[in-house]
């Protein structure tokens, strides 16, 4: 009697075992109907675009198509060198008199002796909009967090106004706003930290409150600058007058400010949370 049921058990794990094969199997196959029919579809659409665009173009478009990193080939430094050159305002030995070889101009003199790269300058400009709209943006949104709450407002006519306004301020991207301020102040930081914090505000805004009805949410995105001002201003020229040496530079400066930053906030982070709470994450992965 043991011995039958035991067969019986196991011819049943058989079964369940053999119909969860093959509903997973199913899947797999309506997966790939799903996938193959997606691919022809967008074949199609691929197609038909490169066709239009060909006809827009005059026919131009797939003659042109060979030429297409044409712009990545020529947009090469002189030399590695000049990069180096370019970072820090050196004079260059190709200079011929034009903008684009003339690093020195750009130096901001401090003193009649000393004076700081202009890329540099640019690059603290940048760091001083991001820190200077950051902390205005989350106080401002500190402050209408609390009248945008249901446990401290209610549900009243305040509560909904602060929060429509939240919602339209966190509507606009800040390169949308930066761009309109850019037509009207002209370009410059104070375009740029008003876009920054225009947007802030509304984003983290919706956040705070959120966090003071007790709501379970933990933001986890940190807030970027965008280049109405600073070193973005100067990336943009320099790409559109073909000063390959300063972009390369631009480049490479803002990828080490980065990792600076981000090492000096993981830093910051242990200091106020505490490295126990790293490691148990680390623990637990």
């Amino acid at each position: 009697m043991a011995h039958s049921a035991g067969a019986d058990h196991l011819n049943g794990l058989q079964e369940s075992s053999r119909t969860i094969l093959d509903n997973y199997q199913s899947q797999v196959r309506t997966r790939r109907i799903y996938t193959a029919v997606s691919i022809v579809i967008f074949l199609i659409i691929l197609g038909t675009s490169l066709d239009f665009a060909n006809s827009a173009n005059s026919g131009k478009f797939f003659e042109r198509l060979p030429y297409f990193f044409d712009f990545m080939k020529s947009f090469v430094p002189d030399s590695p060198l000049e990069i180096f050159r370019a970072m820090f305002d050196l004079p260059s030995p190709y200079s011929d008199g034009s903008i684009k070889y003339d690093y020195t101009s750009d130096r901001v003199w401090i003193t009649d002796s000393f004076y700081i790269p202009n890329l540099f300058y640019e690059l603290a400009i940048t760091l001083n909009i991001a820190i200077v709209s950051t902390i205005l943006g989350a106080s401002g949104a500190f402050l209408l967090c609390f009248f945008a709450s249901t446990n401290l407002v209610g549900a009243g006519v305040t509560r909904w106004i602060v929060r429509r306004i939240m919602e339209i301020m966190r509507a606009f991207p800040e390169i949308v706003t930066a761009g309109l301020l850019a037509a009207i102040l002209s370009i410059g930081p104070i375009s740029a930290i008003i876009a920054v914090w225009f947007h802030t505000v509304g984003a983290l805004g919706k956040l705070f409150f959120e966090v003071v009805e007790n709501a379970d949410m933990k933001p986890d995105e940190g807030l970027r600058a965008v280049g109405g001002g600073g070193i973005g201003e100067v990336f943009s020229l320099s790409i559109g007058r073909d000063h390959a040496a300063k972009t390369y530079a631009i480049i490479i400066l803002l990828l080490i400010t980065v990792i600076c930053v981000d090492q000096f906030s993981a830093w910051l982070r242990q200091r106020l949370i505490g490295r126990q709470s790293f490691e148990f994450g680390r623990g637990a992965a």
